[in-house]
């Protein structure tokens, strides 16, 4: 049985949410909550599977509590549920560690694959959010010039970065500064003339750099 908190400060759309998930045999809501607050109180006492976050929520936003359950419940995994889709809220929040993000007004087959997707450790994109993926990808195609030359440094952090790891594991995991990891961030988006870290992640796939 996957454990799953809700939280978003609009009721209706938490009952509509739990109604949703009643009906799958493996999902069982164990707790709702109105703000980031309240969703960080209860998953420092209570083993959570998966998270359900709205961004904007009050008190706490989204992408702060994303922070603080990956601080206090590691194990937790985070979606995001939004109606943006703009890449700086994107970006935030897989910065901040969530492992999914899918917008509001989609279906409720695509969240209940979003919550069992991320619950077995793989990241889950929306449609929508692939749909903006590609477009970067199909706008950072331009014709040919001689091959940009990363640094083994580089490639390193753009692997980890298209694999959904935030700065601060990044760090950990190569045993350098959050801010030279994000020093790298801003170089590789830059050289690799792309607009985002989605950009990041789609040159890494189209390289082969990861699977």
């Amino acid at each position: 049985m996957i454990k799953v908190l809700l939280a978003d400060d609009h009721e209706i759309m938490l009952d509509g949410i739990c109604s949703i998930l009643k009906e799958e045999e493996d999902i069982e809501v164990v707790a709702t909550a109105k703000n980031g607050e309240e969703a960080v109180r209860y998953i420092e006492h209570n083993p959570v599977d998966v998270a359900v976050l709205d961004i904007n929520m009050p008190i706490i936003n989204g992408i702060t509590t994303t922070k603080m359950i990956q601080v206090s419940s590691p194990e937790t995994k985070v979606l995001i549920l939004s109606m943006y889709d703009e890449d700086e809220f994107i970006d935030e929040a897989f910065e901040a560690g969530c492992r999914g993000y899918i917008l509001k007004n989609k279906g409720q087959e695509e969240l209940v694959t979003a919550i069992r997707r991320i619950h077995k450790g793989s990241p889950y994109f929306g449609d929508r959010i692939q749909e903006k993926m590609l477009q970067q990808h199909k706008e950072s195609k331009a014709p040919k010039k001689e091959k940009i030359k990363l640094t083994k440094r580089e490639v390193e952090v753009l692997k980890l970065i298209a694999s959904e790891m935030t700065s601060s594991e990044i760090s950990n995991k190569l045993s350098i500064a959050e801010s030279t990891v994000n020093t790298h961030r801003r170089n590789l988006i830059e050289k690799l003339g792309v607009k985002s870290s989605l950009g990041l992640g789609t040159y890494a796939l189209r390289e082969g750099l990861i699977d």
